[in-house]
């Protein structure tokens, strides 16, 4: 089975952001190149991971 994540990148010439899918075991990952300006000056963009935990001892407040 395959896993896969999201990756957002943001490229440094036109400030344009954008996401891919890619496979966590994936070491090889081809340099991305920015759909708007053509640029290989792109950088990915550090994001929260979308894990939510539920069950006895964790509280809606917990997620705001």
């Amino acid at each position: 089975m395959r896993r896969f994540k999201t990756i957002r990148w943001i490229c440094n010439e036109c400030e344009w952001d954008w996401e891919t899918l890619s496979v966590i075991i994936d070491d090889n990952q081809e340099v991305e190149q920015c759909p708007s300006c053509n640029s290989f000056y792109v950088r990915e963009a550090v994001t929260a991971p979308s894990v939510k935990f539920r069950g006895r001892g964790y509280y809606e407040t917990d997620y705001k």
